[in-house]
């Protein structure tokens, strides 16, 4: 690559609803990722990692922004990045960066829509792909730069989005500019479609569930008959989910070797994570939007250039990590709006770099804090405590301790730890 400057490039890679508990490399037995295993395997891996948000839309505006759904007002799907927001993509432009995002978007105000209109579209000089369209992984549209026409994916879109991707990693390959591109897989979100050589791979076999799975559980979802709507077994959907994951793992593969055959992997910091989890039928449910482990818990793994080596970090991580630390991985100016920690310094493995206490998950309808191995989930304005699961020796949240006369303590702290950071970051809003 041409680029002539000092900075890295970064790509940053993130399908949607893809938990940490269903991949090889956080311990799953039975999902096979060898492409993701041998990235994790040369990278800086976070154990704790956890989106800020488990919905689309406020993870997005939380990664994008650097603050809070509370301060942003992002706390469902199809809204918009308020126009006050300093975003990623302002900041890497400023620094001389090119910008580029590929894939699903799903931060504009309009609902199941393709186009993003340029003022929308978070600052990235180069756009292509869609907001959100429909939740089916063949036949995507998309659209391409500046022009509105709809184009169509033939086949599946995990395909034709890393064909996009390989094609603009080619384009930006001989420029002057380090490049930042995003990179948003829509699978392995639910309902999954995955080629049949993939889903051959789980289909009939004995599969691997979470200790608290509801064997009885069903998906109801959207789907391309019944009016719409679709109903799934558990077995079904976990076959249809194990395979989407492995057909995005092969996909990752190539793209990783498209990379080093360009001569851009000594070169480019690479992030893999997800915007959130599924649920997977534990606790008889699918989907997000709660605040167990199954939903928040996400991968993170960082390859830096010429990093070799694996290693793994047990700090807690939240979204608001995302901007002040890429930011001081491309050795940029912090960004004074980011409410993060900056980890730049302890993937590098420097000595006495910054951590964080306890970080903070917030929905419309609640929050949740966890430090060290406890975790609580109380109302929005923190009020009301509601769960709190001590992780290290629970940790598949089975025994709801909020009523026990000797952890009042406990909850007290960290109720009032959330009330206030409630109050300082409300009055940064």
């Amino acid at each position: 690559m041409r680029n002539t400057s000092k900075q890295p490039n970064l790509l940053f890679i993130f399908p949607d609803q893809l938990g940490a508990c269903y991949m090889g490399t956080y311990g799953h037995p039975q999902v096979c990722t060898p492409n993701l295993d041998r990235l994790a395997g040369e990278s800086v891996l976070f154990s704790n990692a956890y989106t800020a948000c488990p919905i689309s839309t406020p993870f997005r505006g939380t990664l994008f922004t650097g603050r809070y759904p509370v301060q942003t007002g992002i706390f469902r799907n199809e809204q918009r990045i308020p126009e006050r927001e300093t975003t990623l993509a302002d900041l890497f432009n400023r620094a001389g960066y090119a910008t580029c995002y590929a894939g699903k978007w799903h931060l504009c105000d309009t609902l199941r829509g393709i186009w993003v209109p340029p003022h929308l579209r978070g600052g990235f000089s180069d756009f292509v792909g869609w907001d959100c369209g429909h939740v089916f992984h063949t036949d995507q549209q998309y659209f391409d730069g500046d022009s509105p026409e709809l184009l169509t994916m033939q086949g599946h879109e995990t395909d034709g989005l890393t064909d996009i991707a390989c094609s603009r990693l080619q384009q930006y390959a001989e420029g002057e500019k380090p490049l930042c591109m995003f990179l948003a897989y829509q699978a392995p979100h639910p309902i999954c479609e995955p080629p049949r050589r993939y889903l051959d791979m789980y289909r009939d076999r004995p599969l691997q569930y979470r200790v608290t799975v509801d064997h009885n559980a069903r998906f109801k979802g959207y789907g391309k008959s019944n009016g719409g709507v679709q109903e799934i077994t558990l077995k079904d959907w976990t076959e249809r989910y194990f395979a989407e994951i492995t057909h995005l793992d092969a996909s990752i593969g190539r793209l990783l070797a498209h990379i080093e055959g360009l001569g851009l992997l000594e070169n480019t910091i690479i992030v893999f994570t997800s915007d959130h989890g599924d649920m997977g039928g534990c606790k008889g449910r699918f989907e997000k939007s709660v605040s167990y482990e199954e939903a928040t818990h996400v991968p993170l793994i960082i390859r830096l250039p010429g990093q070799q080596q694996a290693r793994r970090i047990d700090a807690l991580f939240s979204t608001v990590d995302f901007m002040p630390t890429l930011l001081g991985l491309c050795d940029l100016p912090a960004a004074e709006t980011a409410e993060g920690v900056d980890y730049s310094d302890l993937i590098r493995g420097l000595p006495e770099a910054q951590t964080r206490e306890y970080l903070i998950m917030q929905f419309s309808t609640w929050a949740c804090i966890r430090c060290n191995d406890v975790k609580l989930t109380l109302s929005l304005d923190g009020k009301e405590a509601k769960e709190l699961y001590r992780l290290d020796s629970d940790p598949f949240e089975q025994d709801n301790l909020i009523e026990r006369e000797q952890e009042g303590k406990t909850i007290e702290m960290l109720r009032n730890e959330y009330v206030t950071h409630l109050t300082n970051i409300e009055g940064r809003s």
